[in-house]
């Protein structure tokens, strides 16, 4: 299910910090991004992650497919890249980035959830990060 779906068939905001919707960063720059991974061992032997994406950025994090997303979503992080998804793991985030403004894909840049790997960014870096990561497909 992706978010447009959710969107269409249920209104949902996302949830409030501090009595605010929240919101994703407004990085627009690789080089000031805080990614998260689920892990790059695994990454690494499905596919080669390019280095630069993850050497260029000012820090990065292992994260369980959840959180990761919802880091997106309240501004904390600015991109999540994660292996080994299914729709039951990425249906909530899905609609919670996309309220708060970001983008949630797979690596050939689908809304798709049926696919192994998902993309979820701030919007500003999506298209960046697809060709950083070559457009694979999960």
């Amino acid at each position: 299910m992706t978010s447009a779906l959710c969107q269409d068939r249920y209104h949902v905001e996302a949830p409030p910090t501090n009595e605010r919707p929240i919101r994703v960063s407004s990085v627009a720059r690789v080089e000031e991004t805080h990614p998260c991974f689920g892990t790059l061992r695994t990454l690494d032997e499905q596919r080669p992650l390019p280095v630069t994406t993850v050497g260029q950025s000012v820090r990065d994090r292992g994260l369980g497919v959840f959180w990761g997303h919802v880091l997106v979503a309240q501004g904390s992080a600015e991109a999540m890249l994660d292996l080994g998804v299914s729709v039951w793991d990425l249906a909530a985030p899905a609609a919670i980035v996309a309220e708060a403004g970001g983008r949630m894909t797979d690596l050939a840049g689908r809304l798709s959830s049926s696919g192994s790997f998902a993309l979820t960014s701030n919007g500003l870096l999506h298209d960046t990060l697809l060709s950083a990561l070559g457009g694979r497909t999960g």
